[in-house]
């Protein structure tokens, strides 16, 4: 009889205090769905990403969303080198390879030479310490300014200037030579050649100025300090 009243009570609501409660009240909530797991990559694969079942809190959780893969990373383990030297056998002056599974890329390249095409079959193509066309770096052109011939030499532009003109800021690299850009017939600084600055009779006379004219110095404005 009293088992009857029992399930009778459970029917139809509980009486707790003199509080009726509703059945679903009662029923335990589930656990919060896992998070998704950490995907990881090994020195040759991107790796799987993983999978985080959810923590119970009455119930059992759902199981977490799938985590993103992992990222193969770049290595230049000794294994790279042969393997990579094989691959791209036409390839020049690499210094050193990376790879990341069965893709190759290069990491170094000899001194003075560098990967201008970025395309690994063809390695480290450009001389950069020795054409002019890629001097100090890859498309720093030397400029031909006033310039008759133009070399590079330890990655910058040497040029053999036409004539009354120098390379009086140089040598520099291709991407900030401006070649032959004085010229030794008018540049007060550089008269008659490079570091040949005219000088004044009396540097502290605010009147005078030194012009260089036709490769020769003179003083300009001199009316408070006499001639040259």
């Amino acid at each position: 009889m009293a088992a009857r009243l029992v399930l009778a009570a459970f029917a139809s609501g509980v009486v707790l205090a003199g509080c009726v409660r509703d059945w679903d009240e009662f029923q335990l909530a589930g656990g919060v769905p896992g998070s998704g797991g950490q995907g990881t990559s090994t020195f040759w694969d991107a790796g799987s990403g993983g999978t985080d079942a959810g923590g119970a809190s009455g119930g059992g959780g759902g199981s977490g969303p799938v985590g993103d893969a992992g990222t193969g990373g770049w290595s230049t383990e000794s294994a790279c080198q042969p393997m990579c030297a094989n691959k791209f056998g036409g390839a020049v002056h690499v210094a050193l390879w990376a790879c990341s599974g069965s893709l190759c890329k290069i990491e170094t390249c000899e001194p003075g030479w560098t990967d201008c095409d970025n395309a690994p079959a063809s390695g480290c193509e450009v001389h950069t310490d020795e054409d002019p066309h890629d001097c100090g770096g890859c498309g720093w052109a030397c400029k031909t300014a006033n310039s008759a011939v133009q070399i590079c030499k330890g990655a910058t532009c040497v040029h053999t200037c036409a004539a009354d003109f120098g390379d009086c800021n140089g040598p520099l690299p291709g991407n900030a030579d401006d070649a032959c850009e004085t010229n030794f017939k008018t540049s007060a600084a550089h008269c008659a050649g490079c570091g040949k600055a005219c000088p004044l009779p009396n540097p502290n006379d605010c009147c005078c100025s030194a012009v260089c004219s036709d490769g020769g110095c003179s003083v300009t404005n001199c009316n408070c300090c006499g001639g040259w």
